[in-house]
């Protein structure tokens, strides 16, 4: 599953800042699969959206075992 899917899934319904950028994910036209970081700075997002996306990536990568 990518990473978009993950946090969409796992996340759209939430109140919550991961909720929010769920959404984002969903509704923004060219949020990319990969690359997230690098749309992140190019789009001036916010420090709370990097931190989110960060706090996302980890734990994404913590369901898939991966270090």
């Amino acid at each position: 599953m990518t990473f978009k899917k993950w946090v969409i899934e796992k996340y759209i319904n939430e109140d919550s800042p991961e909720g929010d950028f769920a959404r984002d994910m969903q509704t923004v036209e060219d949020f990319p699969e990969t690359k997230v970081y690098g749309y992140l700075r190019r789009c001036r997002a916010c420090r709370e959206s990097v931190k989110v996306y960060r706090h996302l990536r980890k734990q994404y990568r913590h369901s898939r075992g991966e270090n």
